[in-house]
C-alpha cells in the first residue's frame, strides 16, 4: 500500500509526514490535532525498518483516529485496543485487495 501525502477526514485535511522514528512514547505513528498532521515512523527506536504491512496499520491506525474524531465518538476514538483492530483490518483489505 502506498502511504498517501495527505487525506481529508470530514472538513479536516491531514498532511502526512514520514519521519525514521517516534521516540517518546516509541510508536509506529501519532496523529495531532492542533495541526492536522499525521506522522508516521519508517523505522523503530532499534533503527529495525517497519515492513509494509506495519506501516500501513499506522497509517490506518491514525486514519482511524481521525475518523473517531470527526465522528464525535470520543469514547472510541481513544480506545486503542478497537482503533487498533479496526486498523489491521483495514490495512488487510488495502494489502490484500485483488484489482
Amino acid at each position: 500500500m502506498k502511504i498517501p501525502k495527505a487525506i481529508t477526514v470530514g472538513k479536516t485535511r491531514f498532511r502526512l509526514v514520514k519521519v525514521r522514528s517516534l521516540n517518546r512514547p516509541p510508536s509506529y505513528g501519532r496523529i495531532s490535532y492542533a495541526d492536522n498532521t499525521i506522522t508516521l515512523a519508517t523505522h523503530s527506536i532499534h533503527h529495525e525498518a517497519y515492513d509494509r504491512r506495519g506501516r500501513a496499520t499506522a497509517f490506518w491506525h491514525e486514519a482511524v483516529h481521525a475518523c473517531l474524531c470527526d465522528m464525535d465518538i470520543p469514547l472510541r476514538m481513544h480506545d486503542e485496543k478497537f482503533v487498533d483492530a479496526l486498523a489491521v483490518r483495514l490495512a488487510q483489505i488495502c494489502l490484500t485487495a485483488e484489482l
